[in-house]
């Protein structure tokens, strides 16, 4: 019992007996603390994996969709098309910057290039990807890829208003 009654003082010892204040220089303590807020504040960018499935509806001004992404959760947003070539042997190029906005409402800006393939009048495939162009809240400066897997996009005949759906996997760095 005097064992540990002996260690338990000791313990208190250092824990407050070691602490002298006066050996604190203000201008460490200063220091110490703007060092401690700027790490919380920017922290170091992290390239992470990344994918996504999204349906994607053409409407009179452009195209909007919905899905889901990893590290932005439900997403919603637009994609406006900055080109579009019909290549005259049923391919077509196509490029738009787009915005996803995330579940927490962050966004994250992307620019598309696809190469789609008609098998039909009414029907394609697409390959191609996303290059990451920055954002908002955490996104401010990511970069990074996401190819395309799986797309597809098909013209309802009757309203002339396109569907495509897609998957797409890469790397963002944020």
């Amino acid at each position: 019992m005097k064992n540990r009654t002996l260690l338990f003082a000791s313990f208190i010892f250092m824990i407050f007996g070691s602490c002298d204040s006066s050996s604190i220089d203000e201008s460490e303590l200063a220091a110490a603390s703007l060092s401690t807020n700027a790490k919380s504040i920017k922290a170091k960018p992290v390239e992470r994996d990344v994918s996504n499935s999204v349906v994607a509806t053409d409407t009179p001004t452009g195209s909007t969709f919905v899905g889901t992404m990893t590290h932005l959760g439900k997403i919603h947003g637009v994609v406006t098309a900055t080109a579009l070539v019909d290549n005259g042997d049923g391919t077509v190029n196509f490029a738009s910057n787009d915005v996803l906005v995330a579940a927490n409402r962050d966004e994250l800006y992307t620019q598309t290039n696809v190469f789609l393939t008609f098998s039909s009048a009414l029907e394609a495939t697409y390959v191609g990807g996303f290059t990451v162009a920055g954002g908002t809240g955490r996104f401010v400066g990511a970069t990074g890829y996401l190819s395309i897997a799986n797309g597809a996009y098909s013209i309802n005949g009757d309203t002339g208003i396109g569907t495509s759906t897609h998957n797409a996997v890469g790397k963002i760095t944020y």
